[in-house]
């Protein structure tokens, strides 16, 4: 599973999406967390959706778990 938020996401804060990821990542899945800084909540209505739409892709096809909650890149 992969948490992807925006760092101006207003409406389900990055910290409230980092507190998820700490508990979904204790599962034995691949999950992974990813914070885009200064995007908002629907990250597909603004200029630049394409990079968004460009990692989830990447890691759909190739996996790998995130392994710190500090880690965003």
């Amino acid at each position: 599973m992969l948490l992807i938020t925006g760092g101006d996401d207003h409406l389900v804060t990055s910290g409230y999406s980092r507190s998820n990821f700490e508990l979904i990542r204790k599962s034995p899945d691949i999950t992974a967390f990813k914070e885009f800084p200064g995007r908002p909540h629907f990250t597909g209505a603004v200029p630049g959706w394409e990079a968004v739409a460009d990692y989830a892709l990447d890691w759909a096809l190739n996996p790998i778990a995130t392994q710190t909650s500090a880690s965003t890149t």
